[in-house]
């Protein structure tokens, strides 16, 4: 995930709880587990080791947001066969965290109710889709400064894509509806149609 001249991504090392029978993987302390920032076009730098791996990032100049990675999981993909999808979310009650993304130190965090789906950030909101319980979908925004809740929008059919500049939010709803939403009032609309299922999305300015 990148903006501007801040790129980074995330990696989660997981080793077999009782190697003699693996049916437990658990994230191990290691130098590949953690976030990572690119400086340039070589240099690869790790936020220190109080950052964990995450499953969700998003960033906003020097500020990048994460969904820890779950602690333990079930290995029912077997290590050889992982693809995009594994390691499985973070369980509901897993707080987001925002942190600087050059020291690593904790700016700002807050905890969504459910599961989070999405997770997207700029210079004064983070925002995520909040999957609850029962199935449905909220999108919550929050103070990027101080974790406060900004407001939630309930009952939206979001997909597992967000993308946040300024005031505007997109998101893909049900196949083919792209809508935006107004971060400080939830107003939404409908940008547009597309031919085909969404895969990812964007938005700058």
């Amino acid at each position: 995930m990148g903006i501007g001249s801040t790129l980074a991504f995330s990696t989660v090392d997981y080793e077999c709880v009782d190697e003699n029978d693996c049916l437990e993987l658990a994230e191990q302390p290691s130098p590949s587990n953690g976030v990572f920032r690119v400086a340039g076009t070589t240099r690869i730098t790790q936020l220190p080791v109080i950052v964990p791996g995450a499953t969700e990032l998003a960033v906003s100049g020097n500020r990048i947001a994460l969904l820890p990675a779950p602690e333990q999981v079930d290995p029912v993909v077997p290590p050889t066969q992982i693809s995009a999808g594994w390691p499985p979310p973070a369980p509901p009650g897993t707080p987001v965290e925002i942190r600087d993304a050059t020291t690593g130190s904790l700016v700002a965090q807050f905890t969504p109710p459910g599961t989070v789906r999405a997770l997207a950030l700029s210079d004064s909101v983070a925002a995520v889709v909040d999957e609850l319980g029962d199935g449905t979908r909220n999108i919550e925004r929050y103070d990027a400064t101080t974790g406060a809740l900004i407001g939630t929008t309930t009952g939206v059919a979001a997909g597992d894509s967000l993308s946040l500049s300024g005031d505007t939010l997109v998101f893909s709803v049900g196949t083919r509806k792209i809508e935006a939403m107004d971060v400080t009032t939830g107003t939404l609309r409908v940008l547009a149609v597309s031919p085909g299922a969404p895969i990812g999305l964007s938005v700058v300015g």
